[in-house]
């Protein structure tokens, strides 16, 4: 670093700081893997970059993972984001691995003269060149998806093209009569391709947001089944990559991708061989012009043609909801009554399908284009909705399951995006940790850029919430990206150290940062609490509770006092921001199950033979002991 920065080929403010810690759990010597680390450090800091391979058991033997540093601030950040997501993702936090890696690094301001550095001209962001290999595939992967999903569209204009402007008008007539004549095949899903469900490009593509399928009830094979996806978004990336592929490892038995006409999903759910399943995004192209990013508007109203042919076919009903799919793309503003919205349903009269005026990033760029933003998708599988069969159901059996689907899709599940900020070193992911994982960190590491944790609560006996915590490093307050971080958020936690004044003066800075981020939208109030942490050294504290009192009186947030070390109220301080963010009252039970208690050690008392001269003593821990 002193050599590049002496020859002038950058110009670096702050150094980049990197630190790697590897806990092993698992049977192997902690010294030989100590020395190993050394090594590697020492790799990083000259060439720039490291390759790390991690050998465990079961799928994980061989797995490597590659991040090439360079200054480009959100490029470090993204790439070691998806390479935590992946850890995760692998089980690399289970019990039987047990390997658990986490790459820090203290990245400050770098101004960069060479092609990592982010151009900006004219308004537009460009993408750095020298990014790692892996984010390169995942790029190509998504714009692979991209051109097939706009096939139609392209086939129908080179057609046009072929029969008015070129003489090979007769390849247009072969192939409409092909498709004449194989009009019977993508009813019934003939010719599947097994090794293109399990194409290792569709990994890419899930790794680029990144998505994750999660399944919360057991579904026997001895029915069939027929899953309501929702939302539609603009390109339905989640029911792609979850049902159509293997990426997600849904290895359930499907016969392939058929179209969703009431031919092809009789003849899937009719057959007597039980255990097979059909996908319908139920919102279709209509709710594709509602998926605007931060909401979750869903068309069921007048959408009952699956529910009648779940009765005529006897297949249980799975509601599915993919949370993060409408936040892939922003769209032109089309309020209902507006010249817009008018333009896209006459478009979609005429042409059948709907015409979204959609704004991504690009393959170079983050400014425009058509490639989705990378934001995460998860995937919830609920409980199915057994079903009995009958052949000519009424009206009344319809609307009464349809109703019962809607419940179950709309009203007992939802995403809460909490985004947990504060100064470094204040306790963040320690907190994040204890609420998630229900363990403590005890050694310090800096927070590269953000860390993401879910989360699964139930409020109440209905709510069902899925909590998406955001933890964003202290770091961040200068950064351009922290309102990308903050985008879309329902919830913010301001978190600072009870035993460190100047954390506490920062919460205000915190909170206007967070508000300007999020805007002066009213559908979208944000919810915020204040968390002050460490609350088990209190011989130290240097914040007195009625200054944060003031303080949350002043600003109508939440309030809560926490001990990451301890657990002491860390559950509760997140269940009370969710409940708030719901609009949901929590009761009097919950209020003390998720109050920790904290117990006293009992003292050891040496009792000298002669009993006239007992003396009791007591460990030098603290000055005082509260005895339960």
């Amino acid at each position: 670093l002193t050599k590049v920065k002496r020859e002038g080929k950058f110009e670096i403010e702050k150094v980049v700081k990197m630190e790697i810690l590897f806990i092993y759990k698992s049977e192997m010597r902690i010294m030989e893997k100590r020395r190993k680390t050394m090594e590697w450090v020492k790799k990083i800091i000259a060439a720039l970059a490291y390759n790390v391979t991690v050998k465990g058991r079961n799928s994980l033997t061989g797995q490597e993972m590659g991040l090439k540093l360079t200054a480009n601030v959100q490029a470090v950040e993204s790439v070691c984001f998806s390479a935590k997501y992946k850890c995760m993702n692998n089980k690399y936090y289970s019990s039987d691995v047990a390997i658990y890696i986490q790459l820090q690094a203290n990245l400050c301001t770098c101004s960069v003269k060479a092609n990592g550095k982010m151009t900006r001209i004219l308004g537009i962001e460009f993408a750095p060149l020298c990014l790692p290999w892996e984010r390169r595939l995942q790029t190509l992967s998504v714009l692979h998806y991209v051109v097939i999903f706009l096939g139609p569209y392209t086939l129908i204009a080179l057609g046009i093209y072929l029969l008015v402007c070129t003489q090979y008008w007769w390849l247009v007539l072969l192939y409409s009569l092909w498709l004449y004549v194989d009009q019977e095949a993508p009813k019934r899903g003939s010719r599947p391709k097994d090794w293109f469900r399990r194409w290792s490009m569709w990994d890419h593509l899930r790794d680029y947001f990144p998505i994750e399928l999660i399944k919360t009830a057991d579904l026997p094979p001895d029915r069939n089944y027929l899953f309501g996806y929702h939302p539609h978004g603009i390109m339905s990336f989640g029911a792609f990559c979850n049902f159509c592929t293997e990426a997600t490892n849904f290895s359930q038995l499907f016969p392939g991708v058929v179209d969703v006409s009431k031919q092809s999903l009789a003849w899937l759910l009719g057959r007597k061989e039980k255990g097979y399943a059909a996908v319908v995004v139920v919102g279709g192209a209509t709710e594709a012009l509602n998926a605007h990013p931060g909401t979750n508007t869903l068309v069921l109203k007048s959408r009952k043609g699956f529910i009648r042919q779940a009765i005529v076919s006897g297949a249980s009903l799975v509601p599915v909801f993919s949370f993060g799919e409408n936040d892939l793309y922003f769209q032109w503003p089309n309020p209902e009554g507006s010249w817009v919205r008018q333009w896209q349903r006459f478009s979609k009269k005429i042409l059948g399908w709907s015409t979204p005026l959609i704004c991504g990033r690009g393959l170079f760029n983050y400014t425009f284009g058509l490639l989705p933003y990378r934001r995460p998708i998860h995937t919830v599988v609920g409980s199915p909705i057994h079903v009995e069969q009958c052949c000519k159901p009424s009206q009344e059996q319809i609307d009464d399951l349809h109703k019962l689907d809607s419940e179950e899709d709309a009203v007992n599940e939802r995403r809460v995006k909490i985004v947990v900020v504060g100064d470094c070193r204040v306790g963040k992911t320690s907190l994040c940790f204890r609420f998630v994982q229900e363990q403590f960190i005890s050694a310090y590491h800096q927070t590269l850029g953000l860390d993401f944790y879910t989360k699964y609560v139930t409020l109440g006996d209905r709510f069902r919430i899925t909590l998406q915590i955001w933890d964003v490093s202290g770091q961040q307050m200068d950064s351009a990206m922290l309102d990308k971080y903050v985008f879309g958020a329902d919830g913010a936690m301001l978190v600072y150290d009870v035993t460190n004044a100047a954390s506490f003066d920062k919460i205000k800075d915190w909170y206007r940062l967070v508000q300007r981020a999020v805007g002066d939208d009213e559908q979208r109030k944000v919810r915020f609490m204040v968390v002050g942490n460490k609350t088990d050294l209190e011989h130290q504290r240097n914040v007195k509770y009625e200054k944060q009192q003031e303080l949350v009186k002043r600003y109508h947030m939440l309030s809560c006092q926490t001990s990451a070390k301890l657990g002491d109220s860390v559950t509760l301080c997140f269940l009370k921001l969710a409940a708030e963010i719901v609009g949901v009252q929590l009761s009097r039970t919950e209020l003390d199950s998720n109050t920790s208690v904290i117990k006293a050690e009992v003292p050891t008392i040496d009792r000298p033979n002669d009993s006239s001269s007992s003396e009791i003593v007591w460990p030098a821990k603290s000055r005082s002991c509260l005895l339960q």
